[in-house]
């Protein structure tokens, strides 16, 4: 009964380190993910249209195209 009790036990103490040794690996996977996320967030941020600076000559098309409303309501209404 003994070889039965430590061929179980070292069954267990082996199952304990490739579980603790998966879940490791499984965190680093998911750190690596969650900072390649924030990476691609931070891109999608910094090349926005909104920072990009407007040249003099596509100012009017920029202010229509994002602006039309309040564009419109400055160049063409009368102010009373």
């Amino acid at each position: 009964m003994m070889k039965q009790n430590d061929a179980s036990f070292n069954k267990e103490l082996r199952y304990a380190m490739i579980r603790k040794a998966a879940v490791k690996v499984q965190k680093a996977a998911a750190q690596r993910r969650q900072v390649y996320k924030l990476i691609k967030s931070a891109e999608r941020i910094e090349s926005q249209d909104h920072k990009k600076e407007i040249s003099w000559n596509d100012a009017e098309a920029y202010a229509i195209a994002n602006y039309s409303d309040v564009y419109k309501t400055t160049c063409y209404e009368e102010w009373n």
